[in-house]
């Protein structure tokens, strides 16, 4: 008796237990043109590790070049450690 009443308590919290969510892998496509990129950056917490950004260039000016930074850290400078640039 004691074991069915553990195993009713056991599967109940079991039922109970907020199920758990994951992120699907996203894909972000940049598009750096002669007026900007569009879309015009990624909100702040959207991103995880396991997203991916591609950045096309589709401006057709000559001997133009297009420089992507990346503030991993969010302290608003390019220069740190998780920081990255093209």
């Amino acid at each position: 008796m004691r074991r069915v009443r553990m195993l009713t308590v056991a599967l109940s919290l079991l039922l109970l237990a907020a199920p758990a969510a994951a992120h699907d892998t996203k894909e972000y496509t940049m598009l750096l043109k002669e007026d900007g990129v569009t879309p015009d950056g990624v909100s702040s917490g959207v991103l995880v590790s396991t997203d991916s950004l591609f950045f096309y260039n589709v401006d057709s000016r000559e001997e133009v070049i297009h420089r992507v930074l990346i503030d991993a850290d969010g302290d608003g400078e390019f220069e740190g450690v998780d920081d990255m640039a093209t």
